[in-house]
Order: C-alpha cells, then sequence, then structure tokens
C-alpha cells in the first residue's frame, strides 16, 4: 500500500524541500511486471526497487572543536588506562539551539547522540570512560556520553553526521600536527569553529589547547 504521508510527482508535479530531508523513492509502473519462478521474485510488481538520498539544504551547525586523543598518564597508584581519559568537544556553533538526536560520530570511535538540546555557542563532550573523565575533569563539563573504541595515538579518522546522514565532519588527525598534544598533556583545539569543513583535515586549523589537560566543554583560550 502507498503510504499517507508519500507525496507523488504524477504529472511532472515539482516536490521542492525547504528543510533537510532523507528522500526515498519508487517508481510505479502499471504496465511493469516483475519475472516469477525459479530465481526471480516469488511475486509480481508494479513498484520498482527503492531509490534513497539525502538532500541537504543547510548543513547542520554542529562541529568538533577540540580532541584529546593521547592524554597524558594518571599518577602513581591509579588503575585507569591512559586512553580512558580521551575526550573529543562538540560546540553548537549555530544561531538557534540544536536536538542533536541522531547526530553520530564515527571513524575510529563510534557514537549516536541522544535527545539533548544544545544552545547556541554551547559545547559538550563525548568520552571514552565518563567515571575517569570525572576523575580528572570533575563534572561540571556537559557529556553526552561515552563513545565505544578508542582514538589512536598517532592519528585517525574522524566523521560527524547529521540525523539524515547529512555530512558535516570527515577528516584525519595526525599526531605529528601539535607535538604538545601527543601524550604531553595538552589536546588538539580548531583556530576557528566557523570555518569551512574542508579545513578540519588541514594542519594550520589547529592548535595546542592554552591549559594543560585541555578545556573540555569551555571556550578554550587562545
Amino acid at each position: 500500500a502507498v503510504s499517507p504521508r508519500a507525496r507523488s510527482n504524477l504529472n511532472s508535479v515539482v516536490l521542492t524541500l525547504t528543510n533537510n530531508a532523507r528522500v526515498v523513492a519508487r517508481n510505479f509502473n502499471l504496465a511493469h511486471n516483475n519475472l516469477t519462478g525459479p530465481g526471480n521474485p516469488p511475486l509480481s510488481s508494479h513498484w520498482s526497487g527503492l531509490t534513497l538520498a539525502t538532500f541537504v539544504v543547510a548543513t547542520p551547525a554542529l562541529r568538533i572543536t577540540e580532541i584529546m586523543f593521547n592524554p597524558y598518564a594518571p599518577p602513581t597508584g591509579n588503575t585507569n588506562d591512559t586512553e580512558n581519559f580521551e575526550f573529543i568537544e562538540l560546540q553548537n556553533t549555530g544561531s538557534t539551539p540544536l536536538n542533536l538526536a541522531g547526530f553520530r560520530l564515527s571513524g575510529g570511535v563510534d557514537f549516536v547522540f541522544p535527545s539533548i538540546i544544545l544552545a547556541p555557542g554551547q559545547r559538550i563532550v563525548v568520552v571514552s570512560n565518563l567515571a575517569a573523565f570525572q576523575s580528572r575533569y570533575g563534572t561540571s563539563a556537559a557529556v553526552a556520553g561515552v563513545y565505544t573504541n578508542h582514538l589512536n595515538n598517532s592519528g585517525d579518522h574522524l566523521v560527524l553526521q547529521g540525523p539524515l546522514q547529512e555530512s558535516i565532519l570527515d577528516f584525519r588527525y595526525n599526531d605529528t600536527w601539535i607535538l604538545a598534544a601527543d601524550g604531553l598533556g595538552f589536546s588538539l583545539v580548531i583556530h576557528d569553529p566557523s570555518a569551512s569543513p574542508a579545513s578540519w583535515d588541514l594542519t594550520e586549523s589547529w592548535r595546542p589547547s592554552s591549559a594543560f589537560g585541555g578545556s573540555p566543554g569551555q571556550v578554550d583560550p587562545a
């Protein structure tokens, strides 16, 4: 049956999208019948197989702004592995509140965001281990959750997608970019969160955090 929410372009009707959309389409042709029987579909249908794509009117305003990929070691007696102190900070760079439901971080780590409203300019972090993170940084930073896997200390691939699979960021960082961020206690911080997403791939787009340990969930001063 045809979904009551479906829209038709019969008689060349133009379908105009005013917001980002994940469009699933099929063609209906009464003159078409599948071959049936051995090696073919068991039923005949006038519908084609589906095709689907994401159409982007505006790229969602969420950006990765800080990466602690190779944290400094904990003090003697602390049983945490160093990688437990990793974190990735993100910021709403737009001028309106943003619901993070369905946004996805993938590549070296994997995390699907729950429904959280992020105010304009607000920052949030995803972490490797919540208890370890809070033991080092306290509980003041907003934490969206815990990702699976770990960031590679020598460099890794990070992908950020919107809830409709909109491509936002797709880049690789390298441990040679900022030596102070490679296990010496500092994080990678993006220079300009409002820059073109293509610039996240460039060494010159990043700098070391101004403070030892980074500044998860907070503005990092120059």
